[in-house]
């Protein structure tokens, strides 16, 4: 199983946790991450394991994650898969 490894940035925007929160879930050992070149990162598997467990509780957990490209919206259940993203058009939203 390849597992998918996420930044604090990208795991606070998916889970719908502001990184602060993440930074003291991973300093008092409440989840997993591991440090790489200075980047702390957390495997995306085992957060989503811990949220099924109810051992972690995030707000929204996997929301939809946004991103602007141009004057489209692309909107995927996963960050880390682009094969699996939608592309909405703005101006098709303005008829």
């Amino acid at each position: 199983m390849n597992n998918d490894f996420l930044t604090i940035k990208k795991l606070a925007e998916y889970i719908s946790v502001k990184p602060k929160t993440l930074y003291h879930w991973a300093q008092h050992g409440k989840i997993p991450a591991y440090k790489l070149n200075g980047v702390l990162l957390f495997d995306l598997v085992e957060i989503v394991g811990l949220i099924k467990k109810g051992l972690i509780q995030p707000k929204n957990p996997f929301r939809r994650s946004k991103k602007m490209l141009g004057n489209s919206l692309i909107l995927s259940d996963n960050p880390s898969d682009s094969d699996q993203e939608t592309l909405l058009d703005k101006r098709s939203s303005h008829v």
